[in-house]
């Protein structure tokens, strides 16, 4: 995760919530297999979300709490998703819609894919 950037932006999009309000925060969720990793990017005392911007974090948190849990399960595969799709291509449909024993990680958490083929693909990308 370290390779993007994270922290704050110095920008108020949404105008100031009080005076101790430094501003924006790039943020980044992920997961290393067994734990699911915040990344805050600088100390952080608090920070605001509107509803969208709260349930899109929930999303985020429990997408991640899935896989580690399915992770260590057999019959379970984690795929890399690039573009919206697998990487391996096992289908057109989009994650939404594949089979509930497929499972998928973006390309910055390819350590914890065990799809042979997008694994395989993503090494001979170069990414």
């Amino acid at each position: 995760m370290s390779e993007h950037f994270f922290g704050a932006t110095g920008k108020f999009p949404e105008g100031k919530l009080n005076a101790d309000d430094e501003g924006e925060l790039q943020l980044g969720i992920a997961n290393d297999g067994q734990k699911i990793i915040v990344q805050f990017g600088t100390p952080v005392s608090w920070f605001g979300l509107g509803p969208v911007q709260a349930r899109d974090f929930a999303s985020l948190l429990i997408h991640h709490a899935h896989l580690v849990e399915q992770a260590g399960k057999s019959g379970v595969t984690i795929h890399i998703l690039h573009e919206g799709r697998a990487l391996c291509g096992f289908t057109n449909k989009l994650p939404g819609d594949w089979p509930q024993d497929q499972l998928w990680v973006s390309s910055r958490e390819n350590n914890v894919a065990n799809c042979a083929g997008c694994t395989e693909r993503f090494k001979s990308s170069g990414e």
